[in-house]
């Protein structure tokens, strides 16, 4: 049968194969596209936000800087704050008092000095003239037992004891050794009456006391043990006689009192 010319041919229909084919393809390029995409922004928001922590613990440190300084500077407590000012006023309070102690130590010095030298000066002058005095003394006290006379009376001993020759060599002008009161001389200064070398009963110290011819300007030096001790009535005979007496009882003492003694027989004879 013959075909109408006027009738036109059908369109062909596509074939669903090839056009899910196609779509598949499309939806798998725009996710392979939008899986990058996200992995970019990703990064990007990663990047970002390691920049904004990065930028962050800096900003902190330099806010953690500046809060450690301003807390160092307006942050302090109320008592370092006080300690503070009170250094500072105390700096300055010595600063002030020092300058004017010094201004006014400048200003006396001299005074001062001319004050210190005179008394100084004084002072040197009276410590001079005291050390001149007391040469001096010891100048007439030694011309004095140059001049002095000694009768050293141990009666009834022929042995001249150790203090007659410790007074022999004090250098007084002469020192006799008499065993008898008639042995004393009758131009002596100073009377020793030796009571120690030689025992006696008070008795006989009585006896000799009242047979001894004392002259009125010597002294007498009694040399007698501590016990027992002189008898009162020897005391009683000297004052009697108005003697110059003292007395001693041991070596040393024994030589200060010869020449106590000697001094005032001098005073005696020149009085």
């Amino acid at each position: 049968m013959a075909q109408d010319p006027t009738v036109p041919s059908p369109t062909p229909t596509p074939s669903p194969t090839s056009n899910s084919s196609i779509e598949v393809e499309l939806l798998l390029k725009q996710l392979e596209f939008l899986k990058d995409a996200n992995t970019q922004l990703a990064k990007s928001f990663d990047s970002f936000v390691h920049s904004l922590n990065i930028y962050f613990v800096i900003i902190v440190a330099i806010l953690g800087i500046l809060a450690g300084f301003a807390g160092y500077i307006f942050g302090k407590s109320l008592k370092e704050s006080k300690d503070i000012a009170e250094d500072i006023a105390k700096r300055e309070v010595n600063r002030v008092v020092s300058a004017t102690i010094t201004q006014e130590v400048n200003r006396i010095l001299p005074a001062l000095k001319e004050d210190i030298k005179q008394e100084v000066n004084r002072g040197i002058s009276e410590t001079v003239n005291r050390r001149i005095e007391d040469i001096e003394r010891a100048i007439d006290r030694e011309g004095v037992i140059g001049l002095t006379s000694i009768n050293y009376l141990l009666r009834g001993n022929s042995a001249e004891p150790k203090e007659f020759n410790f007074l022999k060599s004090r250098g007084f002008q002469d020192v006799r050794f008499c065993q008898e009161i008639q042995q004393i001389s009758a131009r002596y200064n100073v009377l020793v009456l030796d009571f120690v070398n030689q025992q006696f009963t008070p008795e006989q110290k009585e006896e000799m006391i009242a047979q001894i011819n004392f002259l009125p300007q010597s002294a007498l030096v009694i040399y007698h043990p501590f016990q027992p001790p002189i008898p009162s009535t020897i005391f009683e005979i000297l004052n009697r006689k108005q003697v110059h007496y003292t007395p001693a009882n041991n070596s040393v003492a024994l030589i200060g009192r010869v020449v106590d003694a000697a001094q005032m027989a001098y005073a005696l004879r020149h009085g």
